[in-house]
């Protein structure tokens, strides 16, 4: 009987360029959300894109796909605010799940808001 080994290899869309200035690789920021947001272990999160706002507001944007990795399962979300990018790390501020799309999620609309509150001025 001749047994042959069996290779499995996990073919992925690649990750977006990371933004400009982030100090850390980004799939150290993918590899946070499965503890964060509890995905399986053969779940994959890809990076997809930033967006920034006033305030230092840093949103990170990750699609997540599982095995067999053909269609995204969901979209989810790592936010900072008052912080420069250099010094943002896996662990931001916040984060959630995209509930329908970017523009109209409530989490989403509130982090833009003028609901919150302005960032504290560094003293010297």
């Amino acid at each position: 009987m001749l047994i042959a080994p069996v290779v499995v290899a996990r073919v992925t869309l690649p990750d977006a360029p990371p933004p400009a200035g982030l100090s850390r690789p980004i799939r150290e920021f993918s590899d946070a959300i499965w503890h964060q947001f509890e995905r399986p272990p053969w779940s994959h999160a890809r990076y997809i894109g930033i967006e920034t706002g006033p305030d230092g507001l840093i949103v990170l944007y990750f699609e997540v796909r599982s095995y067999p990795y053909l269609a995204v399962d969901s979209q989810v979300w790592l936010a900072s605010r008052c912080s420069p990018i250099g010094t943002i790390g896996p662990n931001m501020g916040g984060g959630g799940t995209v509930s329908g799309s970017r523009s109209t999620d409530e989490e989403l609309q509130f982090l833009r808001s003028d609901a919150q509150p302005p960032c504290e001025a560094a003293t010297p």
